[in-house]
């Protein structure tokens, strides 16, 4: 393969390989956010990797690894969002049990199952459980973890895309 295309396959690659990886990785140990973890690292790896490679066998402007690693990074970060949507986004999880109970609920239905209060105490334990909130003295804490790690990235990728990070209320 000519350098030019390597370098323009990279991002892209590494992409697939970050995919692959996730899939595989979840299905063998259903942890959801450690293999987008996983995979999004094997899929930069591989795309500095292969730009790695390609610029010490046939050379080229640096550059075209930073670029490479940012567009990596903007893919993995599309991929994650896209993942997210499908796994915890309300709008499709009403759609998905309004499909599930032959293609009707009743309003009442829907509210008595995804009832606000039931739904933040369950996610509340989970973060409790994984050690990644900390209560003391009536006040929950951010404990150091990947899923916070996650939540800079993503702040900063809004930032950096001049998003607001929206305040849900609880200032």
């Amino acid at each position: 393969m000519r350098a030019d295309l390597l370098h323009l396959a990279a991002p892209v690659l590494g992409l697939a390989a970050d995919v692959a990886f996730q899939v595989a990785y979840f299905r063998a140990k259903k942890a959801l956010l450690r293999s987008l973890g996983a995979g999004f690292a094997l899929g930069l790896a591989v795309t500095t990797a292969l730009d790695l490679w390609t610029l010490s066998a046939h050379g080229g402007d640096p550059w075209i690894l930073v670029a490479n690693v940012l567009l990596f990074c903007a893919l993995g970060y599309g991929y994650f969002h896209f993942v997210n949507l499908g796994e915890t986004a309300r709008r499709i999880r009403i759609l998905q049990e309004i499909r599930k109970a032959g293609g009707s609920l009743s309003q009442e239905e829907l509210l008595a199952a995804y009832n606000a209060r039931a739904m933040v105490s369950i996610r509340l334990e989970r973060l409790k459980s994984k050690n990644q909130v900390a209560q003391r003295q009536g006040r929950l804490y951010a404990r150091p973890s990947f899923l916070l790690v996650a939540v800079r990235i993503m702040a900063l990728f809004r930032r950096l895309l001049g998003l607001k990070n929206e305040n849900r209320g609880l200032s």
